[in-house]
């Protein structure tokens, strides 16, 4: 809903809501999984 309409952006760079969607979603599960393996690594050592 509050993805950018807009297609002309900075550098060329034009995101539409499919792309930034996709984006934010892989970076969820990427800091998700990090944080998984930091806590389970954690919690092994103690």
């Amino acid at each position: 809903m509050l993805a950018p309409v807009s297609t002309g952006g900075w550098m060329n760079f034009c995101p539409t809501k499919e792309s930034v969607s996709i984006w934010m979603g892989s970076l969820f599960v990427i800091i998700s999984l990090v944080q998984i393996i930091l806590t389970s690594r954690k919690l092994k050592k103690n």
